[in-house]
């Protein structure tokens, strides 16, 4: 689905990314791990087209995307999300994740779109989301 060769970023003398190459499967949850200036955010960075590479290339879908604009990156749906460690302070996880699955499956790209599972199906993917990431407790 998504796939790195030699993927190098350097600012000025400083290499931030040195030949990454990687293959996420499509279905198949990965992550991204390491310390504080590891290379990580320049890595997603270089993915979604706001930083260009040095070096290497970037495939999606078996489309080389190396030299696309951030915007024909968005327009295939690669996107980078900022964390936000407490949207509602006052709910519990479950419910935040309940939240997340409102509005993933609603029937626009609207807040205001009709959903498009019942509210018992929500919980249920809510529930089946944090069984995954092992935070069901």
């Amino acid at each position: 689905m998504l796939e790195t060769r030699n993927l190098t970023k350097s600012f000025g003398g400083l290499v931030a990314v040195r030949n990454v190459s990687l293959t996420f499967e499509k279905g198949k949850l990965s992550s991204i791990i390491g310390p504080n200036g590891a290379g990580k955010t320049t890595f997603f960075n270089l993915l979604t087209g706001s930083f260009p590479p040095t070096s290497g290339q970037i495939f999606f879908k078996g489309e080389e995307t190396t030299q696309f604009s951030p915007p024909e990156i968005f327009r295939r749906r690669i996107v980078r999300t900022f964390q936000i460690s407490s949207i509602f302070p006052d709910l519990s996880v479950r419910k935040h994740v309940e939240i997340a699955a409102q509005g993933r499956y609603r029937s626009s790209n609207s807040p205001w779109g009709r959903l498009t599972l019942t509210r018992k199906e929500i919980q249920e993917k809510a529930e089946a989301t944090l069984e995954t990431i092992g935070l069901q407790d």
